[in-house]
């Protein structure tokens, strides 16, 4: 989000504007240096190499960690200085439409640890929903073959362009083919789980949520669930609400 500086009037003096021209070289060279920086995420084969410039070293990754833990943390420091101000308090007062339908506790609420079991009852089949979520006229739901190569280098390209990034668009994760095959693709996955949602006239890929299933011990319980990861929409349809339906699809399924 850029913030429009108001002019400061015609009444500047000479050693003002003399100061401001420096300013602005000082500001353009310092944008010269903000520049777009991505980071590929390793998919395992260059650490292995004979190469030693493609070995990821100590000391290169600690760079490497270092300058992700910056980015972070000024991608937080703007998002402070320039998104909303809310505490627990506040927040709690606003409507999440969305979130106050799903089975998760709301802002502020207190976690009785004596009483202890799921927020919401597990459903019969029967309970479930059968038909597929309804999506926004000209969009329409595929599942995505992540051993097709075409189909994967779809995703990674998608994600490339539309998944995390700072507000300053300064820093992105690159995943290779290898990688995300390998995080999508764990024991006992299901295709089902690999959730695409492609624009019916030319069938682009615009919207992607994924869920892996896990084994999960909550106290002396140990409970079959899933992990979601990798939900993104194209940056273009952030307006359509397309997230919200891609949780409530992965959820029926």
């Amino acid at each position: 989000m850029i913030d429009d500086q108001n002019d400061e009037g015609d009444s500047s003096t000479a050693s003002t504007l003399t100061t401001s021209k420096s300013l602005s070289k000082k500001s353009k060279k310092k944008s010269t240096a903000a520049t777009t920086t991505t980071t590929n995420v390793p998919d395992g084969n260059s650490i292995h190499g004979e190469n030693n410039s493609q070995k990821l070293t100590e000391k290169s990754m600690r760079n490497l960690m270092k300058q992700v833990t910056l980015t972070e943390q000024a991608a937080v420091h703007n998002n402070n200085e320039n998104g909303p101000k809310y505490d627990e308090k506040t927040a709690s007062k606003q409507e999440w439409k969305f979130w106050q339908t799903q089975p998760v506790p709301t802002i502020g609420t207190k976690i009785d640890t004596t009483n202890i079991g799921p927020i919401e009852s597990n459903k019969s089949v029967d309970e479930i929903r059968q038909e597929p979520y309804e999506l926004p006229n000209g969009f329409v739901w595929d599942d995505i073959d992540i051993h097709v190569d075409e189909q994967l280098q779809e995703l990674c390209t998608f994600l490339d362009e539309h998944y995390i990034e700072d507000d300053g668009n300064n820093f992105r994760l690159k995943y290779s083919m290898p990688f995300l095959r390998w995080a999508l693709c764990v024991p006992d996955w299901l295709k089902k789980f690999h959730v695409g949602v492609r624009v019916t006239k030319n069938s682009k890929l615009v919207g992607f949520i994924s869920a892996v299933p896990i084994r999960i011990r909550v106290y002396d319980k140990e409970l079959s669930m899933v992990d979601i990861n990798f939900l993104c929409v194209h940056k273009k349809l952030r307006l359509k609400r397309l997230s919200p339906v891609l949780i409530k699809e992965i959820t029926r399924r």
